[in-house]
């Protein structure tokens, strides 16, 4: 009885890691959704356009944006190289499909602990109650 309880204790702690986690990555894949559509927005720039650039805590400045022929690309430990557009948006379509894998992974590993918690969560109930 006591290894099931303590057993229980240690998956409801591993599910609040893997929630977190999991909190991590959905804040990840929407940083790269509005990276991917804003990579595609600049990409069919004709001409000119002024913009906004934000500095944080609700500062902005005005700014010119020009059809960019390459934009900086980080592509990691914080190591950037230059890409045409095109390319860049590749690189972001396959961070997203790599974010999606991960998310996939950690939601069914969050899948099979709920499943166990509520095993156990049910054998302990019943042996409390025998």
């Amino acid at each position: 009885m006591q290894r099931k309880i303590l057993e229980f204790q240690l998956l409801s702690a591993g599910l609040e890691q893997i929630e977190a986690r999991e909190k991590e990555i959905l804040n990840a894949k929407q940083e790269i959704e509005i990276s991917l559509n804003a990579l595609k927005d600049i990409k069919g720039l004709k001409e000119d356009k002024e913009v906004l650039i934000n500095f944080g805590g609700g500062n902005f400045v005005k700014g010119t944006l020009h059809p960019p022929k390459k934009v900086l690309v980080e592509i990691g430990a914080g190591v950037v190289v230059e890409k045409d557009t095109e390319k860049a948006i590749e690189v972001m379509k396959e961070r997203s499909k790599n974010i999606d894998k991960a998310l996939e992974k950690i939601v069914s590993e969050k899948e099979n602990i709920l499943r166990r918690l509520e095993e156990l969560r049910q054998e302990i109930e019943k042996s409390r109650e025998g």
